[in-house]
């Protein structure tokens, strides 16, 4: 294409001004001296916290919802465009 050199370009601008502000956090953070020395919650412990924070369970329930009605919607579209639209 004759464009090619200038689409690489593009590229390669939005990629490092896309990657710089995490590599900025990244090198930037720090953990806290006193959470080191934490000891680390076991697995099944955690799971059982999650599932006793009605919150997080709610926000997850939405987050599943949400991407339920999504998956419904994209294939219902397909569904569309290839019996209805024959494409």
């Amino acid at each position: 294409p004759e464009n090619a050199s200038r689409v690489l370009t593009m590229g390669l601008v939005f990629g490092v001004a896309s990657i710089a502000p995490i590599l900025v956090t990244f090198v930037g953070t720090r953990e806290r001296t006193e959470y080191k020395t934490q000891e680390q919650p076991l697995f099944f412990a955690s799971l059982r916290a999650a599932a006793a924070n009605r919150p997080f369970i709610f926000s997850m329930v939405m987050f599943l919802l949400t991407w339920v009605a999504v998956d419904l919607l994209q294939a219902t579209l397909l569904y569309f465009i290839m019996y209805a639209v024959q494409r």
